[in-house]
């Protein structure tokens, strides 16, 4: 089981079962893309993130990959809360402030240094993938010399 799954996600398919999953759809000729999200800054998040990324690049044959990070509206965020407890990593980690669409985000600067790790990692597996990033404000896109990929989510066709 993935570290982070086991932790945050309960009662659903595992890492491997829904890999196993995509697989079995690109067999029978559909396009596959995937979205990692909500990547969460959790110690080692370098190693478990490339790792996890090298596991998906190598199993499942993407047509395109969707980075995200948390992006929540508060109400959102206090029912988190309920369920992880108010000290959880997520929720101290966030912005107090929300961003310009309503939502709580983790501060720029380490969204920034999450995508740029995460998509020199891609990029070195497969240089090709089209990359895209959810729920993400311009100045990001920016930052990280992607404005080409603004609009290029998996939301999109």
């Amino acid at each position: 089981m993935h570290p982070l799954s086991s932790v945050f996600e309960k009662n659903i398919p595992s890492v491997f079962e829904r890999l196993e999953a995509m697989q079995q759809c690109a067999d029978a000729g559909y396009p596959i893309r995937a979205v990692i999200m909500p990547i969460i800054p959790v110690n080692n998040w370098q190693d478990i993130y490339a790792g996890f990324l090298n596991q998906v690049l190598k199993t499942v044959p993407l047509t395109r990959i969707t980075l995200g990070q948390v992006c929540s509206y508060p109400a959102a965020v206090q029912l988190m809360e309920l369920k992880l407890g108010r000290q959880n990593l997520i929720s101290g980690t966030l912005e107090k402030e929300r961003s310009e669409d309503g939502r709580l985000r983790f501060p720029a600067k380490l969204r920034i240094e999450i995508y740029r790790h995460l998509i020199g990692t891609i990029k070195a597996k497969c240089s090709d993938l089209q990359i895209g990033l959810c729920l993400e404000d311009e100045d990001i896109f920016k930052a990280l010399n992607m404005r080409e990929a603004i609009g290029c989510c998996n939301c999109v066709l």
